[in-house]
């Protein structure tokens, strides 16, 4: 299998180089079970001419992409851009006319659902760890600054109050109510609004896992929204199967999970997450775990 270059990358003498990720920026912003989040990458073009490069960017599950990615030159420049390629695991753009030393901000923004936790009530935001990777030799000069190289800012908004909220992944800053700068914030329901953040010096090197606990999260629910420049709507509904059955004398269950090496890496561990949520809903029965290697 080929392998594959995440941000911005060009070829030279036969070889792919990427080019040095300085700085990244990710806000998002949590209503109900989804969330917009907002990337932004700052490249640098550290090769000695001018160059023609690709970037491209994983799209996570249960997302999708809400408008083509913006590309800045920093601070000055002509760079040209053109989408060749969307499909639903990955999206690039052709990026051209990089100068020599040239900086470059990529802002991308995109949708997605959050997930399901294991606990009732209970979701989470996952921000992929390609994000904020360290790409190419990053310059010398670099090393030294003083802002931090990456940068997660969260508002979280629910429609009851927040019981709990943090992160399994990475040591965050939380502050409970509405964000100052929104109108009228006094007037909001203070237990109903968060703001988490994160500041880091160094790279991602696994996901970042927000996780928020809020009563009703599993009732159905549906939200529609209206297209910024079509006149269409888009719905989303979201409900949790309550069934009414008459209790059977005995139940027995089996599981089957795949542990051969293709469930490698995050596919056992959503295999496992999964076996959880099934284990939890069960009552008084017999149950059986069998794996295939």
């Amino acid at each position: 299998m080929a392998q594959m270059f995440w941000g911005i990358c060009y070829q030279h003498n036969h070889h792919t180089v990427s080019l040095p990720l300085l700085q990244v920026f990710a806000t998002a912003t949590v209503k109900e079970l989804g969330a917009q989040v907002k990337l932004t990458q700052k490249f640098v073009n550290d090769a000695t001419i001018p160059i023609e490069a690709v970037y491209s960017f994983p799209v996570p599950a249960r997302a999708a992409r809400r408008e083509r990615p913006t590309i800045r030159p920093w601070p000055k420049g002509k760079t040209a851009s053109l989408a060749t390629q969307q499909t639903p695991d990955v999206f690039q753009v052709s990026v051209g006319n990089l100068a020599p030393q040239e900086e470059i901000q990529i802002e991308l923004t995109y949708a997605t659902e959050l997930t399901e936790d294991d606990k009732n009530d209970s979701i989470q935001l996952h921000l992929p760890a390609h994000i904020g990777c360290r790409y190419g030799q990053v310059p010398s000069p670099i090393i030294t600054t003083k802002s931090p190289f990456i940068n997660v800012d969260v508002s979280v908004e629910s429609v009851s109050p927040i019981n709990k909220i943090g992160s399994p992944s990475h040591s965050i800053s939380t502050e409970l109510g509405p964000d100052p700068s929104i109108p009228s914030e006094q007037d909001l329901p203070f237990s109903k609004y968060a703001r988490v953040s994160l500041a880091s010096n160094s790279p991602l090197e696994k996901d970042f896992v927000l996780t928020i606990q809020s009563a009703g999260l599993d009732t159905p629910r549906c939200i529609a929204e209206r297209h910024p420049e079509h006149d269409t709507i888009g719905v989303l509904l979201t409900l949790v199967p309550r069934f009414h059955l008459p209790e059977p004398d005995s139940q027995e269950f089996i599981f089957l999970v795949d542990r051969s090496g293709s469930m490698q890496g995050n596919r056992i561990t959503a295999a496992r997450r999964a076996l959880i949520i099934m284990l939890r809903s069960l009552e008084v029965c017999t149950w059986e775990i069998m794996c295939v290697l």
